[in-house]
């Protein structure tokens, strides 16, 4: 059993690298066509074909280089709903929620994978209502299952409010829903407890400099003074697993 485990562990390890290679092959013959000179339309064609290899290596940044080159004045209709999907999938997978929205709005290809690419930019533009009727509408079975999920898709936190709840640790950590809160909010606390304890004894220098320099640290620099970023990371992440499980969801 032991022996035919690692038999299929290594068949598929062997089939995703000969795929890879493949397409990386495939790519670097589509950029020899175009170091021989090819005319306009061939080139374009080169361009889309190089783009879409570089899609399934996820390489998504060296698409859009790809896309770049294309020659806009030689692109046919077909093929430039093609190039707005390819770029729109290349931006979405490199967080560029707005700019895959862009390429979206231009037209997309008609079929079910640029259908599911499009759920996945409306949802990432934070289109929910229009990305849950394209995804009900693609697979109509998964209608209980899609409502489910987006009953629960993220909204973006408000920064002031976040900051306004900063000022009593550590309730700015939890609107943000931040997990690691605890080692802020003790050391915020025990400068504040120590600043208190040696003012009061009359101990001033140490009041300001062990104190102080305590809640400074904890207080200001890892609590008030990064709240903006905060708040922009826990959407980002809040969006980035939201839109995980709706693809997963899609490609179940």
């Amino acid at each position: 059993m032991k022996l035919l485990h690692w038999f299929c562990t290594i068949s598929i390890f062997l089939c995703a690298s000969f795929t890879a290679s493949a397409q990386a092959i495939e790519a670097v013959e589509y950029e020899r066509v175009l170091y021989n000179g090819a005319s306009p339309a061939q080139a374009n064609a080169a361009l889309l074909g190089r783009a879409e290899c570089l899609i399934q290596l996820q390489r998504y940044t060296d698409a859009l280089d790809a896309l770049d080159r294309l020659r806009l004045f030689a692109l046919s209709a077909e093929d430039r709903v093609v190039s707005n999907h390819l770029k729109g999938v290349s931006l979405f997978r490199t967080g560029n929620y707005a700019g895959a929205m862009v390429c979206f709005n231009e037209g997309f290809p008609s079929g079910k994978a640029a259908e599911r690419d499009a759920v996945l930019i409306l949802a990432g533009d934070g289109k929910y209502d229009e990305a849950l009727n394209k995804a009900v509408a693609l697979d109509s079975e998964k209608a209980p299952q899609l409502r489910k999920l987006f009953a629960e898709a993220p909204k973006a936190r408000n920064a002031t409010t976040a900051f306004i709840l900063s000022f009593i640790p550590p309730l700015g950590h939890i609107y943000l829903k931040e997990k690691n809160w605890l080692p802020t909010t003790l050391m915020s606390y025990a400068g504040a407890a120590l600043t208190a304890w040696q003012a009061v004894e009359a101990n001033y220098i140490t009041a300001i400099v062990g104190g102080g320099m305590l809640l400074n640290a904890s207080y200001m620099e890892h609590n008030l003074a990064t709240v903006q970023q905060r708040t922009a990371a826990s959407d980002e992440a809040a969006v980035t697993e939201f839109l995980t499980k709706l693809e997963k969801l899609l490609d179940e």
